[in-house]
């Protein structure tokens, strides 16, 4: 394994970046060549990579982070198996996105916002933003008397349910 010098955390043997910070490791040795034999072997923890000698203990002493089973998951641009806190993969570097576990059903928030202008919005947590759309498009609706707040109106309408959409979408790619 080899510990990050930036972040302290412990890497794969064959990573070339830091799975925590992106620190390059290229020129680092692994921790198995430069501890010594009277030293005791300690595990790293999973968030900060702070050095816990009590293999047993279930909590990090200095930040307070849980110890559990690892478990993995897949880097999205190169499919290296990498842990499952990893933020950057330890094979090619690239930041990991954050999935959210509340995904929001785009077709749902699209409908909403064509019954109801505004409320696929406020359906995908954006409360102001639906309200400001819902009042908007019925006060130019009101104005329907005259024929450019209707086309304006009807346009305004169309680009809702493509908001809604897109950010249901973006919650969806945790870019939101």
């Amino acid at each position: 394994m080899i510990k990050c010098p930036d972040c302290g955390s412990e890497n794969p043997d064959e990573a070339t970046f830091c799975r925590i910070c992106g620190e390059n490791l290229s020129s680092v040795k692994t921790i198995e060549d430069t501890k010594s034999d009277n030293q005791e072997v300690v595990k790293y923890c999973v968030k900060c990579g702070y050095g816990i000698k009590d293999k047993s203990t279930d909590v990090c002493p200095k930040c307070g982070a849980k110890q559990t089973v690892k478990s993995t998951k897949y880097c999205e641009n190169c499919g290296a198996k990498i842990d499952i806190n990893a933020e950057i993969c330890p094979k090619c570097g690239v930041r990991v996105m954050y999935k959210p576990a509340n995904n929001k059903s785009t077709i749902l928030a699209a409908v909403l916002s064509f019954f109801i202008p505004g409320l696929g919005q406020i359906y995908d947590g954006k409360i102001g933003r639906g309200i400001s759309f819902f009042i908007a498009i019925c006060i130019l609706y009101v104005l329907y008397f005259l024929i450019f707040p209707a086309i304006i109106a009807f346009i305004l309408w169309i680009y809702c349910i493509y908001d809604a959409y897109n950010i249901a979408k973006n919650i969806n790619l945790g870019i939101e």
